[in-house]
């Protein structure tokens, strides 16, 4: 071989472990992770990777969300990668938030501490993979975030180059529920005497799981549906007190309530009860009255005629009489089972009307002429109601019926 044939086969050797050389040389392909969605949405703002929770969490509450990662070349397009699989976690932290409470599955599920995907070709690209994130939120107020990366496998150059999927958030100031409460209305009185001056209201404001009393709330008061007083507050136990004028109040039942309007730190609530007004009872008034242990309270002896003269008298507050009350008479026999009925007046033609009383002013009493003509002889209990309410004591006497056989 001549020296110019060896000098060409050299040039020629050179230049192919050039070429092999040149080709090792070429750039490598790179691939990246990128997050192509986030859900929901509306729930983050950002993007390129740092995505923000909108509104603040709840101290030691949740943040659950769905995190699209999708695996793509960042330079030439070579397919030799594929299939590549990695495992994702979280890489770091910041505010002092504990990567251990990032964890990859949704509530109610079987939560990892990492997640593992294998990455392969579709349609000449990668495809994209899902996961769910669940987050607890620190109990301490502040700033925080957490990235997610591969930790491990084939790690590529991150989500974004160099780094990964950020997101931050904040746990708002703890807010404290308010506590819900009872309010328990009592009276100085339930059962006070027609035109009394006065009798004290009372509603006592307590949390209703500790029952402690709560101090410094204004109470209102009301009568019948009608404003009694307002804005009374509550003393150290928790009770607001009123005297409210009753001289006004009929005869039976009326309800008194009380309403808490609640607070930032309190729940409203309110709560009512029954005052009862009655008549000062004076009593039967003979004949039907018993008079003497001899007749052991079965009125004056025997009533042999056709009518008792059923007689009461009754007062105010003051003893005074009063004239405009509506009395009725009823009775029933002593006897197992027996049911209350109506008296009959004997003479309704004489201002005596059905079982009503008639009002006798000469003797501040009322009256009705029991007729007694068609019922058997035996014992009776006889009663006079005055409409005064569930709080009335029942008013009645016995007799005894003996009428003469004809």
């Amino acid at each position: 071989m001549s020296i110019k044939a060896k000098n060409f086969f050299a040039i020629a050797l050179a230049i192919v472990f050039l070429g092999v050389f040149m080709v090792s040389l070429a750039p490598a392909h790179t691939v990246d992770y990128i997050a192509t969605d986030i859900q929901p949405q509306a729930v983050f703002s950002g993007q390129s990777g740092h995505f923000k929770v909108i509104d603040p969490i709840a101290p030691g509450g949740t943040i659950t969300f769905n995190l699209t990662l999708e695996l793509i070349l960042s330079a030439g397009g070579s397919t030799t990668a594929f299939p590549a699989t990695a495992t994702f976690g979280v890489k770091n932290t910041g505010g002092g938030y504990d990567p251990s409470m990032v964890k990859f599955g949704t509530p109610n599920t079987t939560l990892t501490d990492t997640v593992t995907y294998t990455y392969d070709r579709q349609n000449m690209q990668a495809a994209s993979f899902m996961t769910p994130v669940t987050a607890t939120a620190p109990t301490a107020p502040g700033s925080y975030h957490f990235k997610i990366q591969a930790i491990s496998g084939f790690q590529g150059k991150g989500f974004t180059p160099g780094d990964g999927i950020v997101i931050h958030f904040t746990v708002a100031e703890p807010v404290a529920e308010p506590i819900e409460t009872v309010l328990t209305v009592t009276l100085g009185s339930s059962n006070i005497l027609y035109r009394a001056p006065e009798n004290y209201l009372y509603a006592t404001l307590t949390e209703k799981i500790s029952g402690n009393p709560v101090a410094g709330q204004v109470i209102d008061f009301f009568v019948d549906g009608n404003t009694a007083a307002t804005s009374v507050t509550t003393d150290a136990n928790g009770t607001a007190s009123f005297p409210y004028n009753t001289a006004s109040l009929t005869v039976g039942d009326h309800t008194v309530a009380a309403n808490y309007q609640g607070t930032g730190n309190f729940v409203s609530s309110s709560g009512s009860t029954t005052q009862c007004v009655t008549y000062k009872w004076l009593g039967f008034q003979p004949p039907v009255a018993v008079q003497q242990s001899t007749t052991s309270g079965l009125g004056i002896g025997l009533f042999q005629g056709k009518v008792i003269p059923v007689k009461v008298k009754i007062a105010d507050y003051y003893g005074a009489p009063v004239a405009n009350a509506v009395a009725r008479v009823y009775f029933a026999q002593t006897v197992a089972g027996a049911a209350e009925v109506q008296a009959v007046a004997i003479q309704p033609t004489i201002a005596d009307s059905g079982n009503l009383m008639r009002y006798d002013a000469v003797a501040d009493q009322y009256i009705l002429n029991w007729n007694i003509s068609g019922l058997p002889n035996g014992d009776y209990n006889i009663r006079v109601g005055t409409e005064e309410g569930e709080c009335a004591v029942g008013h009645w006497n016995p007799v005894r019926i003996g009428k003469a056989s004809k």
